[in-house]
């Protein structure tokens, strides 16, 4: 990784970064080992006596080496409290008198620096570069997702990728500054992710200070909308509404606009919301957003005279059924039910129609297009799910769509079987049912699928029914709603798109009749 990096980023690495990794291939292979060992683990700073690992024979000559490279530094805390991460509430009450058992860790610590006890002897180090493993895997990677866990995970066979082109003449960083900028986004989004566990709101907001200014790379500009987005929401549920309005004034991402819209319809200022929802009206960002903009044009239609599509309410097909009660999902349930009726059932929910999808436009997405692969190991292209992906390859896609049959999809389905593909869960289908699929369903029907999959393929690879069921060459597609259940609007999309095109499904409403159990 260090080489493939080196070859192609030299121009973008600091005289820090390249002197690092000069020092690196000059290490002995345990030190090389320990690095890689540190530096892919929280820290910075770690106890030796606790460093373990089973291809470093030689821990204490690779501590050296690192050592003397400056690697890493001796670290010596100043007090009890700065030492307190790297010791065990056992180890801290061999230094506090008897009877203080029962007290937190905290208040032992407490304790000690009352008491001004001398700090143990321990030996400590700390890393000099903790940020150096990030910038090289996002030049190798080209993402802030994959990590060094991506190797170990292809070696022991657990992920296996196709084995497509890769133009070592394109890069996902042209400049410093852009590979700067992919960083300080990864690491505000870390930093939003970690306060959203950990239920810290004044920290989400916080992050809004930091946000960089509109950037000039559009990959990296969406990346930065999207965490905008994220914290403008937070203002929201913190009752600040005009600094969330700030916020989602500069973003062109939905939900943008519906957000802005439901702010300014709360603030009793429906003349600033008519603007909004007619930009969603006349030019939706995608088919989630239309279906908003339609709700909240009834509601303005209710304040004053606002023109919108009035749609008719879905024709859905319902059935209901009471079940016995039993410590399983209710979607097996129903699967059991209609397998005594002599239907085959099959709980695959968004696995199927994915997967066929997958195996019929599996050349089209590992197309050599420029700039699609960065590395070796990707589920699909940079562009999977966006609209430059249908944009860049029409051709091989309408040459797919019209000419595709069953048989090839069978024959991709056995040659690729087991490599990765964004679209394709092996854990999740079967052979079986993907020729359960294939013979009851049309040609025509399928390719209107694929055909709908096409137009949004990030939205609409979700929503689609809970289990496929057939008999007798007919299939039926259910959705499995227990009490308090509703569908939501990608669902209902999806139920009323089978409908159109005449392919059997409906809403399977499920009480649980708890009497009957043991």
């Amino acid at each position: 990784m260090v080489n493939d990096v080196v070859g192609r980023y030299r121009s973008l690495l600091n005289d820090d970064e390249l002197r690092w990794i000069r020092e690196f291939d000059t290490l002995p292979h345990s030190g090389r080992c320990l690095c890689v060992r540190l530096l892919s683990r929280k820290g910075p700073v770690f106890r030796t006596d606790k460093l373990r690992y089973p291809e470093i024979d030689d821990l204490a000559g690779a501590i050296t080496a690192l050592l003397d490279a400056g690697m890493i530094q001796p670290f010596q805390p100043g007090s009890w409290s700065q030492l307190a991460p790297w010791v065990t509430k056992a180890e801290i009450l061999r230094y506090v008198p008897a009877g203080l058992g029962k007290l937190r860790k905290p208040e032992l610590v407490a304790q000690l620096e009352l008491q001004a006890h001398p700090l143990p002897e321990l030996a400590l180090i700390v890393l000099s570069q903790t940020e150096l493993l990030e910038t090289l895997l996002l030049l190798y990677f080209g993402n802030a997702r994959q990590d060094l866990a991506q190797f170990v995970v292809s070696d022991l066979g657990i992920q296996v990728f196709e084995n497509y082109s890769l133009d070592p003449s394109l890069n996902a960083f042209e400049q410093r500054s852009q590979l700067e900028a992919a960083r300080q986004l990864s690491q505000l989004d870390k930093r939003r992710q970690l306060a959203s566990e950990q239920k810290d709101r004044l920290a989400i907001l916080a992050l809004a200070d930091e946000l960089p200014l509109p950037l000039p790379w559009p990959r990296w500009e969406r990346r930065r909308q999207r965490l905008l987005l994220e914290i403008a929401r937070e203002y929201e549920r913190d009752k600040q509404p005009q600094q969330a309005l700030a916020l989602y004034q500069h973003s062109q991402l939905a939900p943008s606009r519906e957000r802005q819209a439901r702010l300014h319809l709360n603030a009793d200022a429906p003349h600033r919301a008519r603007p909004l929802v007619r930009a969603m009206l006349d030019q939706p960002e995608n088919e989630q957003e239309l279906t908003v903009a339609r709700r909240l044009g009834k509601k303005l239609n209710r304040i004053a005279p606002f023109e919108y599509p009035q749609l008719a309410p879905p024709q859905i097909q319902q059935c209901t059924l009471t079940l016995n009660g039993k410590d399983a999902p209710i979607e097996l349930l129903v699967a059991e039910h209609y397998q005594a009726q002599g239907w085959q059932a099959h709980y695959c929910e968004n696995a199927l129609l994915n997967a066929l999808f997958g195996l019929a436009f599996w050349p089209a997405i590992f197309a050599p297009v420029q700039g699609a692969f960065l590395n070796p190991y990707q589920l699909g292209p940079t562009d999977m799910f966006s609209p430059q992906f249908t944009q860049t390859r029409r051709d091989a896609i309408d040459r797919i769509l019209s000419r595709w049959q069953p048989a090839q999809l069978l024959d991709t389905f056995d040659q690729k079987q087991g490599i990765a593909n964004y679209w394709v869960n092996w854990d999740g289908i079967s052979r079986p049912l993907i020729e359960s699929a294939l013979s009851s369903l049309s040609h025509a029907q399928l390719t209107a699928c694929f055909r709908r999959l096409l137009f949004d393929l990030k939205a609409n690879r979700s929503g689609h029914p809970d289990l496929f069921l057939t008999r007798n060459n007919r299939c039926l597609w259910l959705e499995v709603k227990g009490p308090g259940d509703s569908l939501r609007d990608n669902q209902i999309r999806w139920l009323t798109f089978f409908d159109d095109h005449d392919i059997q499904a409906a809403v399977c409403y499920v009480t649980i009749d708890a009497s009957s159990d043991d």
